[in-house]
Order: C-alpha cells, then structure tokens, then sequence
C-alpha cells in the first residue's frame, strides 16, 4: 500500500510532465501569448505548490533564455520572481 507521499509524489511528476508537454506543443510553441501564460503557471506551480524556487528559477532561465520574444509583462514578472 502507497502512502501519501508516493502518492503526492506521483502526482506532482504527472503534473510536471503534463506541463512540459504542454510547453513543447507545436501550436503553444507559435502562439507566444499563451506560451507566456503556460510558462508562468508552471514557474507558479513549481514554487507554490511544489515549494522548489530553486528550479522554479532554472526553469524560468531557461524559458528565458530559449525566447527571446517575451513581452514586457512576463520580463517584469521575470525580475520580480528572481
């Protein structure tokens, strides 16, 4: 029987890989708003509720670093998070 850890653990590497695959889509990829919007959650997430602003910050580097094209708004909320 799994406790509530394996359980939560589980889940959390769902979600995880829900929103990568998310974030890789071909139509997320070409709409840079809504890459904006996803990648924001999932930078969220990862410090909210997975309580890990140490790869929420990588990740948010690395989104950074991968799109050049970001709006003034996710540069601002960007900086505020770092």
């Amino acid at each position: 029987m799994e406790n509530n850890e394996d359980i939560i653990e589980k889940v959390s590497k769902l979600i995880d890989s829900i929103f990568r695959q998310a974030l890789e889509d071909k139509t997320i990829k070409s709409d840079s708003d809504e890459r904006e919007h996803l990648s924001l959650k999932f930078i969220s997430y990862l410090t909210k509720f997975r309580n890990n602003p140490a790869r929420a910050y990588f990740e948010l580097k690395k989104i950074l670093s991968t799109n050049k094209d970001v709006s003034l708004y996710f540069r601002t909320v960007s900086t505020v998070m770092s």
